[in-house]
């Protein structure tokens, strides 16, 4: 009997116990660097379109395991019509994020239809859909980037810029107060709802779990949650952008497990000829659920971008590197560091670039790999003393030198 227990235990929670084995390793790698407050909020902020993509993913999935290939691809393209609408022809922010959010929609209804209705595959569809909605990103983008940095309202309510953090409303302290407040309550919510479930499930005679493990869950989860909250308050306190992803989670928590139409998307999963003979239209259930990703890629592409860059386009050809000039390069440099979420910026430069030395000169430290070899000696000797008849002295100053095994 506890060996079945145990079986199902770990069949019902699987991939948590894989997230805690996974986080464990790389916590111990790092030398616990991952679980620092910094990187713990860099993390959400950085993946926060991956929770809302994921979200959708699941009704798609709960349809017979079936997935959306092109949400990448779709998330690119209403991005790139969104920053070419504000930016390029300065429509107003609230019209742009409604055509965002129109056009993402359309797409899932246009998927949908020939899944649905045409019953072509979903893996068939959505693969069509990556590679065409990839290359219509690079048309409408003309291979530019296209910065959004003077869109601050629209960086600001989709949690892009460096100071997207719920404000600390009891102090500036080194806690943010408002983020533990803020765990301390989730933390109640969670155990009062699960407590409330178990005596709905007794009242009505169902299946429930003891009173023990129900309460052995509240604790464990509870403590992740406070201490999920206190990292967040060790840094800035609570990325505005966790705010739209807890929304999407609570609202297609209560769809999935509390409508209707929800539990028609399990039902389509566990057996769709039954469903079918059973008065659901399936067929609807497949559009609604594209249709439906189509509309989560688009509010994935508002959130997901670097603070006010959308992302980085590759230089493919040396020959593009060193047309760069280095005001652009610097200008570059400074605008990520400026706008961008991160706190450490790492350069991975060589003399490719002309005026690297200005470059250089703008870091803090310059990390320098050592091999104890007379060629790789003389070559670091020439570079030291060519700082010094260059007069940058300050440049030679900054390298850390870090010795490699030959």
């Amino acid at each position: 009997m506890n060996k079945t227990k145990g079986l199902d235990f770990i069949k019902r929670y699987t991939m948590i116990l894989v997230l805690i084995v996974v986080t464990a390793f790389f916590a111990w790698r790092t030398g616990g660097a991952i679980l620092l407050p910094m990187n713990v909020s860099s993390l959400i902020s950085q993946n926060a379109y991956v929770f809302i993509l994921a979200t959708g993913m699941l009704l798609c999935i709960l349809t017979g395991g079936n997935i959306d290939l092109s949400v990448g691809s779709v998330v690119c393209f209403v991005g790139a019509i969104g920053a070419v609408l504000m930016v390029n022809m300065k429509m107003n922010m609230w019209l742009a994020i409604l055509i965002m959010f129109v056009i993402g929609t359309l797409i899932g209804a246009f998927q949908g239809f020939w899944i649905a209705y045409v019953r072509i595959p979903p893996f068939i569809v959505t693969l069509a859909g990556m590679l065409a909605f990839r290359g219509l990103s690079n048309v409408v983008l003309q291979g530019m980037t296209v910065s959004i940095k003077d869109c601050t309202t629209f960086v600001n309510l989709f949690g892009g810029g460096a100071d997207c953090y719920i404000p600390d409303f009891f102090g500036n302290g080194p806690i943010n107060l408002t983020c533990v407040f803020a765990g301390i309550i989730a933390a109640v919510i969670f155990a009062v709802l699960q407590l409330k479930n178990r005596a709905d499930k007794v009242k009505k005679g169902y299946e429930a779990p003891s009173l023990g493990a129900t309460i052995g869950k509240i604790v464990v989860i509870a403590v992740v949650i406070l201490a999920f909250s206190y990292r967040l308050a060790q840094h800035k306190g609570i990325p505005s952008v966790l705010i739209w992803v807890l929304i999407v989670i609570m609202v297609y928590g209560y769809i999935t497990s509390n409508t209707t139409v929800g539990r028609y998307f399990y039902a389509v999963g566990g057996n769709e000829k039954a469903t079918k003979l059973s008065g659901i239209n399936t067929n609807k259930v497949y559009f609604l659920a594209y249709m439906n990703m189509g509309f989560l890629a688009a509010l994935a592409g508002m959130v997901k971008h670097m603070g006010p860059l959308d992302y980085l386009l590759p230089m493919r050809m040396s020959e593009d590197l060193k047309a760069v000039e280095i005001e652009e390069w610097t200008g570059f440099v400074e605008q990520i560091a400026e706008q961008s979420i991160y706190e450490v910026l790492i350069l991975d430069i060589d003399e490719g670039i002309r005026g690297v030395y200005e470059l250089l000169r703008m870091c803090t430290e310059i990390h320098v790999a050592v091999i104890k070899e007379e060629v790789a000696q003389a070559k670091l000797f020439q570079f030291e003393e060519e700082l010094h008849l260059m007069g940058y002295d300050d440049v030679k100053q900054k390298m850390v030198k870090k010795e490699l095994e030959g």
